[in-house]
């Protein structure tokens, strides 16, 4: 789960907590990261030039993971990786953020979307 919490005035705040813990017997690879967006939200341009021209409610959010940005709208997403590796007995830090619509009403324990990371074996 990457969590976010938003302040009143519009700051998003991501975990930093988020890891991917390696205790196969040899070094891993993330190569890519599908998002697919839920729930009447989709996806948009990770800047906040994107998020400040949104109307209220519109429900659109940017995301930020390792390297990778959100550069145009829809409902999903791909993220490819060439060199995030992840050594045998132990773990790597999911560095993420997000930019996030203005709502008008909070907005609790709703899911926005979902990330499905693919690793595989380091080659």
């Amino acid at each position: 789960t990457l969590n976010f919490v938003m302040s009143k005035s519009g700051e998003v705040f991501s975990a930093d907590n988020a890891q991917i813990i390696n205790n196969s017997s040899a070094a891993v690879s993330v190569k890519q990261v599908n998002l697919e967006a839920l729930n009447g939200w989709s996806l948009t341009e990770y800047s906040e030039t994107a998020i400040a021209s949104a109307k209220v409610d519109s429900k659109i959010i940017g995301l930020k993971i390792n390297s990778a940005e959100t550069s145009s709208s829809g409902l999903t997403c791909s993220f490819i990786f060439d060199d995030w590796v992840i050594e045998k007995d132990t773990y790597a830090q999911i560095p993420y953020d997000a930019v996030v619509s203005a709502t008008s009403t909070p907005i609790e324990n709703e899911q926005v979307m979902n990330a499905v990371f693919i690793v595989d074996w380091k080659e």
